[in-house]
């Protein structure tokens, strides 16, 4: 094994500093095992490390809240990370981590939204937004994509590495299964019809309710065309308008 330099040493821990502050910019909050995807780092000992030394400079702090589960440290951005890691031409965000303000009852979906962002964006995708948050993206060149009325929308929008913009959901359960053909897909529809987005990949938790969810969304699908209720206005011959994998084979589907 080849040691680095005290100056290649300090090149890769400003390097994975850049990466887990440019990652909770917009995400905010995280905790150290995806923080560890994020960097690369695959120790427990050397992610810790990474995350103390971030904290003694006042970039991140931590949090250790009690859970449904029990107890979950997060680590999140402060002020002073949110200035670090600004590019050229970029505007500052004015949201940091608050535990105050995080939903217990959500915690678990928002983390698995950010693994879903963190492997997609290391096969290639680019532009993930949390449509849930848009005080983070406002005067950072994203403008809100409702362009229509519509209550159903994406939990992420992301631009696939061939250059169309998906909405993604994350089934962590699924819905009830006549809401699917009744709001669901004629709100995804609507959305696509608007040209907010070209396709829809719903994230089921474990390959059961994937087979599950494909088979509710094909007969749903079915019975609108057959009701003379399915308007969808353009399709692709390269690619699914609707798609269904599971968390296990992601971003691959």
């Amino acid at each position: 094994m080849t040691l680095l330099t005290i100056q290649q040493a300090r090149e890769r821990n400003q390097e994975k500093a850049l990466k887990v502050l440019r990652f909770l910019r917009t995400s905010i909050y995280s905790t150290a095992e995806l923080l560890g995807e994020v960097m690369g780092v695959k120790s427990r000992e050397g992610v810790h490390k990474s995350l103390l030394n971030m904290e003694r400079k006042q970039l991140i702090r931590r949090q250790t809240l009690q859970e449904f589960s029990g107890a979950l440290t997060l680590w999140g951005i402060t002020p002073a990370g949110q200035e670090a890691c600004l590019l050229n031409g970029e505007e500052p965000i004015a949201t940091f981590f608050n535990s105050a303000k995080i939903s217990l009852a959500r915690l678990q979906h928002y983390l698995h939204l950010q693994r879903i962002r963190i492997r997609a964006e290391a096969a290639g995708w680019s532009n993930i937004i949390y449509c849930d948050r848009p005080s983070v993206y406002k005067g950072n060149g994203w403008h809100s994509q409702d362009t229509i009325n519509e209550e159903i929308r994406p939990d992420l929008l992301a631009t696939h590495p061939h250059s169309r913009i998906v909405a993604i959901e994350y089934e962590r359960s699924l819905k009830w299964t006549p809401r699917y053909k009744e709001h669901v897909i004629p709100g995804h529809v609507r959305r696509l019809n608007a040209e907010e987005y070209a396709q829809v990949i719903w994230v089921c938790r474990e390959q059961n309710d994937e087979q599950r969810l494909r088979a509710i969304i094909l007969a749903a699908v079915k019975q609108l065309r057959d009701d003379n209720q399915f308007y969808l206005e353009r399709t692709s011959k390269d690619y699914k308008t609707f798609v269904v994998t599971n968390l296990n084979s992601w971003p691959n589907f």
